[in-house]
């Protein structure tokens, strides 16, 4: 999902996404998700006034980075996660803020991660 607007979820709203990148979306609440359930999920380049990333919402095992919130400085206001990567560090289970490696963040357009080498 991207470039899309609203205020509740700018990208998705009240649903459930599984695998899925949710990219340069802008809301009042919740600039790529609000109140949703996101498994295995990337979000970045979001805006909103709070939450960047989403609001409201229970993450698992996602990444939410490099989004932006004017009132509610967080990416993840009000929003539960769980072995995901974000910041500021929420509580729950194996989160943890180390930004992520993107092989590029400009124009958000190749999320994937480094090609990692074998030694041999």
């Amino acid at each position: 999902m991207t470039d899309n607007s609203a205020q509740f979820g700018g990208g998705a709203f009240d649903g459930t996404l599984n695998n899925c990148t949710v990219t340069d979306n802008s809301a009042i609440y919740g600039g790529g998700v609000y109140n949703g359930t996101l498994n295995d999920c990337t979000l970045t380049g979001n805006s909103a006034q709070y939450g960047g990333g989403t609001a409201s919402g229970t993450l698992n095992n996602s990444i939410v980075y490099y989004n932006t919130a004017s009132i509610a400085w967080d990416n993840h206001y009000f929003s539960t996660l769980n072995y995901s990567c974000t910041t500021p560090l929420p509580a729950g289970p194996g989160n943890f803020t180390n930004a992520p490696l993107f092989i590029t963040t400009n124009g958000w357009s190749n999320l994937s991660p480094p090609i990692q080498l074998a030694l041999h």
